[in-house]
C-alpha cells in the first residue's frame, strides 16, 4: 500500500500542487492516505491490562572476538519462553543484524522478525529495517538523521498509521539504558526555527509500548505492550526494542573495519539454537 501511494505521488506533474493532485486520486488510492485511515490507539480497550514480557539475557562465545547474544522473552510469570532474539557481536564491528524467533521455530519461519541495524554515514543516527514474512518490510527512520547520533525519535508507518518511538531518558546524556516509548501520531510537522530537521507531532491516545528496568543495565527488564494489540504488531515492537538494547548495551570494542560488518552474520545467526529450542 505504501508503494501504491509512492507511485501515485511520483506521477504528480511538477507544476501541480500536491493537495490539489491528491484530491483527484481514485477511491482505491484515496482511502490509503493517512488522514483517511481511522486511528489505531483509540480503538484499544483501556480496561484491558497491558501485556507484560519479562526480558533476560544470555550469551555464548563462538570464537575469539565473536559472541552470540540472546535476549529471552518470557511471559509475565517468568516461566514460559515466548521469543528469543539473537545477534552476533564482534570486537571489530558493530551489531548489524538481529533476529526475533517465536518459541520452537527455526529460521526462516513465519513468525521471525529480522532487524537490520543501519547507521547514517558520517556518524549520524541509527535507523532500522524490520522484515516479517507475513507483514512485509517496515523502516523506522530517525529525525535529524545526519545531525544527531540518537536513536529516537524514530518514525514509521504500520497498517496505514504513523507511529513514533520517543526517548524516555529526559535528555540525560549519561543516564543508564532506558527503553523507548511508542505512540501513535495524528500529524507531524517541522519544528519552527529548526535548521537541523527537528520535528514535532501530535500524539493520539496513550503509549502503546514501554519498558521498565529492574536494577542495573545487565539485570532483567520488563517490556509492556498495551492490551488489545495484535500479535504481529507486538512482535514488531519487541524486535525494535530488543535490537536497540543489544546495540546500545554491547557496542564493538574497536572501530569498525572497512569490510562489511554483516559479512557472515546471517549464517551464524543459527548457531546456538539449542539455547532456545
Amino acid at each position: 500500500d505504501q508503494k501504491t501511494i509512492c507511485e501515485w505521488e511520483n506521477a504528480k506533474p511538477r507544476d501541480v500542487d500536491l493537495k490539489a493532485y491528491n484530491s483527484t486520486a481514485p477511491e482505491n488510492i484515496r482511502i490509503l492516505f493517512p488522514e483517511n485511515v481511522p486511528k489505531f490507539a483509540p480503538t484499544l480497550n483501556p480496561s484491558l491490562p497491558p501485556t507484560a514480557y519479562r526480558i533476560s539475557h544470555g550469551s555464548e562465545l563462538l570464537m575469539l572476538g565473536q559472541r552470540s547474544h540472546w535476549m529471552f522473552v518470557k511471559d509475565s510469570t517468568d516461566t514460559s519462553t515466548l521469543y528469543a532474539m539473537q545477534a552476533i557481536w564482534m570486537d571489530d564491528a558493530p551489531i548489524t543484524e538481529a533476529v526475533l524467533r517465536r518459541a520452537g521455530e527455526f529460521l526462516p519461519a513465519a513468525g521471525a522478525v529480522t532487524v537490520t541495524i543501519n547507521k547514517v554515514p558520517g556518524g549520524g543516527a541509527y535507523w532500522l529495517k524490520l522484515q516479517n514474512p507475513r507483514v512485509g518490510m517496515c523502516l523506522e527512520l530517525p529525525d535529524r538523521a545526519s545531525k544527531s547520533k540518537n536513536w529516537s525519535p524514530r518514525r514509521f508507518s504500520y497498517g496505514h498509521r504513523r507511529f513514533v518511538w520517543k526517548d524516555t531518558s529526559a535528555g540525560k546524556m549519561f543516564s543508564k539504558f532506558q527503553w523507548d516509548a511508542l505512540y501513535e501520531t495524528s500529524r507531524e510537522w517541522p519544528k519552527q526555527g529548526s535548521k537541523t530537521g527537528k520535528k514535532e507531532d501530535e500524539v493520539v491516545g496513550e503509549r502503546l509500548c514501554w519498558g521498565v528496568n529492574h536494577g542495573g543495565t545487565h539485570a532483567n527488564h520488563t517490556i509492556y505492550i498495551a492490551g488489545g494489540v495484535d500479535q504481529h504488531f507486538r512482535e514488531h515492537m519487541l524486535a525494535s526494542q530488543l535490537a536497540r538494547y543489544l546495540c546500545k548495551t554491547y557496542p564493538s570494542a574497536k572501530e569498525p573495519s572497512k569490510t562489511t560488518a554483516a559479512a557472515g552474520v546471517v549464517g551464524m545467526l543459527s548457531v546456538g539454537a539449542s539455547l532456545f529450542l
